[in-house]
């Protein structure tokens, strides 16, 4: 199946963009020290990488029919999720590869990480940087349980915490569904983190 392209538009490209040069030189200020002890290496230094995940961001916002305004574009480090869907903290992953990647630099506070739900953007090609390839997404709940960790040698840091696009969820199916529909069509929903994801937002909602 051919997967589905976002094309950001250029003046969210021009914001993000803005906004990885002013993260960068956050970075050599000195003004991010706590962001930078759990950053991969060159990340702190590289605006192509900060491009990266903050067009990809704005790619999942316009996919998911969500105003990229809602992002966090401040200059302090990011609350460890991106955007608010059906009251689901959910952080972003854009990649190169399409993967939802746990650092292993945050490895030990995975099972207790601020959202709720991890989804996908795939930048297909670095020369051309607006358009990204929508992966899929999982429960934070999910990933921990099912997660695979990359070894000795590989594309990601030995010890780094992956899902490959082929076991991630349909996008398209949170976006059109919504999260509690989309996780009782899927049979994953059996696995009991999944379920205490599904109970917990629940009590959310009647909260």
């Amino acid at each position: 199946m051919k997967q589905q392209q976002v094309i950001v538009p250029h003046e969210w490209m021009e914001r993000s963009l803005r906004w990885a040069e002013r993260s960068v030189l956050g970075y050599e200020r000195g003004e991010k020290e706590r962001s930078r002890a759990y950053a991969r290496p060159g990340i702190d230094t590289s605006v192509d990488a900060q491009l990266l995940g903050r067009a990809g961001e704005c790619a999942f916002c316009l996919f998911m029919h969500i105003d990229p305004g809602r992002l966090d574009w401040g200059p302090s480090c990011d609350k460890g999720w991106d955007v608010e869907f059906c009251r689901q903290l959910i952080d972003v992953k854009a990649t190169d590869t399409g993967a939802v990647i746990w650092p292993v630099t945050k490895n030990h506070f995975l099972a207790d990480a601020q959202a709720d739900l991890f989804a996908s953007m795939h930048r297909m090609d670095r020369r051309q940087p607006a358009i990204f390839e929508v992966g899929g997404w999982c429960t934070r709940a999910h990933f921990v349980q099912t997660h695979q960790i990359a070894p000795p040698p590989a594309r990601w840091n030995p010890g780094t915490k992956y899902l490959p696009r082929c076991a991630l969820w349909p996008m398209e199916q949170l976006r059109d569904s919504g999260f509690v529909r989309s996780v009782l069509l899927h049979r994953q929903c059996e696995s009991l983190p999944a379920l205490f994801s599904l109970i917990d937002f629940t009590a959310r909602i009647a909260a």
